[in-house]
């Protein structure tokens, strides 16, 4: 098993986990849209509010054989809310390993291996696909009917608000 991060901080490195440890694993080249540090919310929250929507970040990877796909979003968003799904805040990165060319994914992603639209897993453990999303973001992409839900998890998600703390999706992945 394979799990990768990045912090805030690092917007460019990406870990790779081994038990407690971790590794610097790979670094993607952001250029002109890695959040230089003044930008950056704990040294200024009004330039972080005002200019971090200009830079990107990989808050999400996964990686086969043959490719390695990002999830890059913005720092901040471009929408009204701060804390509503805006689809301009995200870009679909696949970077061919053989080839060595990336190209952006155009358009959302639908696989049912990973369990409907864009929702690819984070960690991948013993067949079972794990992925972290915040309530509000997942009852929006609900509503819109990108998903599919078993009547147990909606009488599960009646009782969930804006304050629900991020969930952690586990689904059986395609033999």
């Amino acid at each position: 098993m394979s799990c990768f991060f990045n912090g805030p901080q690092s917007n460019d490195t990406i870990f790779k986990l081994s038990g407690v440890a971790y590794t610097p694993y790979l670094i993607w080249d952001m250029g002109k849209y890695k959040l230089p540090p003044e930008y950056e919310a704990w040294y200024s929250w009004d330039n972080f509010r005002q200019h971090a929507a200009n830079y990107w970040g990989i808050p999400s990877v996964c990686e086969s054989d043959h490719y390695l796909f990002f999830i890059c979003q913005r720092f901040w968003t471009v929408g009204e809310v701060p804390h509503e799904h805006h689809e301009d805040n995200y870009r679909y990165m696949l970077y061919d390993k053989e080839t060595g060319e990336g190209f952006n994914v155009v358009g959302k992603i639908k696989d049912d291996i990973s369990f409907g639209p864009g929702l690819w897993p984070e960690w991948v453990i013993d067949g079972y696909g794990v992925s972290a999303i915040e309530w509000y973001t997942l009852s929006n992409r609900i509503e819109e009917g990108n998903y599919e839900v078993s009547p147990a998890a909606k009488a599960q998600f009646e009782k969930f608000d804006d304050g629900t703390n991020e969930l952690l999706v586990l689904y059986k992945l395609k033999e």
